[in-house]
């Protein structure tokens, strides 16, 4: 019996060590005015204003996500509490236990390191996780725009009434451009 407890207790204590801390997404209004929810991976991001960062550590665990500046420097940092059962949160279409950390909107440098850090409920630092963070700060570029009709009144014989608006215009854009970051 008391190996029993042994062993169950060894396991407990090592797998509560465990915290598999993830950045799971990021939700943010982008410059299109959609509700958007993507993970780190996408290659720019490009948030109107604040945006919110979806994160898990499981049961019993608090976190934190900061946001550092290419030079290293902490902009800015928001921790939660401690993780309950009432914390489940659905992102990407799973179930986590987690929070949802509000971040005000980034100034206009492209490059940021996400950094999600965990707790245990009394405060020790168990896990740490970095990802780098692009924010899309260049808009698009359109060189030579062009708007011209493709039909005059005279090609309708002068009869204003079989002048159809539009039907008869046409806009282009030759050459559209999206560097990025």
């Amino acid at each position: 019996m008391r190996l029993r407890t042994l062993v169950a207790a060894t396991a407990f204590l090592a797998f509560s060590t465990i915290s598999n801390a993830e950045i799971i997404s990021l939700t943010y209004v982008d410059t299109n005015g959609a509700d958007v929810e993507h993970s780190l991976d996408k290659v720019a991001h490009n948030p109107s204003g604040d945006f919110t960062a979806v994160l898990s550590a499981g049961l019993g665990r608090k976190m934190s996500i900061e946001v550092l500046d290419q030079a290293g420097t902490l902009l800015q940092v928001n921790t939660s509490p401690v993780i309950t059962s009432a914390d489940r949160i659905t992102a990407k279409g799973k179930d986590y236990y987690g929070y949802r950390l509000s971040l005000s909107a980034m100034p206009d440098s492209p490059s940021y390191t996400l950094r999600a850090k965990t707790y245990s409920a009394d405060g020790v630092l168990l896990e740490t996780t970095e990802a780098p963070l692009q924010i899309d700060t260049v808009p698009p570029t359109v060189t030579d725009p062009t708007f011209k009709f493709i039909k005059s009144l005279n090609n309708g014989g002068g009869d204003i009434s079989s002048f159809d608006w539009l039907g008869q215009r046409e806009f282009k854009m030759n050459t559209i451009s999206d560097a990025g970051v």
